[in-house]
């Protein structure tokens, strides 16, 4: 009798949250993102290219290798290259589908940094592209490490803006470091 009870409360509660979920659409159209509800999966990181400066150098170069090593052991194999684009030319057109390295030169990359202090640095969706950068080659390359670690806890691999994360907030008065959404 107990387990019957568990199955029915299990039920129930997944009914709700269906409920809700589709309360929650409001009638949009289904598969098309709105605003923050677009979710990288399995399925569209085929899609996905890794982006670095194409004037990046030294240690800036290595981010971009690291991300893919690091999607490689996760096993997806995504292409790297660099943000040159040429208006009209579709072989250098900037791709829809992108996780941006660094500073690159894509409008995501610099919203994602205006939104940052100049000590911090992360990882986050914007729009439909994964940003990873902070405002300089170190903090650039500590939100590679920290989006490595991330990677390499995801199977099978998801991101949403739930997934955004920005390191190196001080917080006021104690001098210790600790991490916000």
């Amino acid at each position: 009798m107990e387990s019957c009870v568990k199955k029915f409360l299990t039920y129930l509660m997944l009914a709700v949250a269906l409920v809700m979920t589709l309360c929650a659409c409001g009638g949009e159209s289904a598969g098309a993102p709105s605003g923050n509800d677009y979710v990288i999966n399995e399925t569209n990181l085929l899609q996905y290219q890794i982006v670095r400066s194409d004037y990046a150098e030294g240690d800036l170069v290595h981010c971009g290798m690291d991300v893919r090593y690091a999607f490689e052991d996760a096993g997806y194999d995504l292409k790297l290259t660099t943000d040159f684009f040429r208006e009209g030319h579709e072989a250098y057109a900037m791709g829809e589908y992108e996780i941006l390295v660094g500073e690159t030169n894509r409008p995501e990359t610099q919203a994602f940094l205006e939104g940052l202090q100049m000590w911090q640095y992360g990882y986050a969706l914007v729009g439909q592209k994964i940003v990873i950068a902070g405002h300089d080659d170190a903090s650039t390359r500590l939100a590679v490490e920290e989006f490595k670690t991330f990677l390499s806890g995801k199977t099978p691999f998801t991101f949403s803006e739930e997934d955004n994360f920005i390191y190196g907030e001080v917080k006021k008065g104690t001098g210790k470091v600790y991490s916000v959404l």
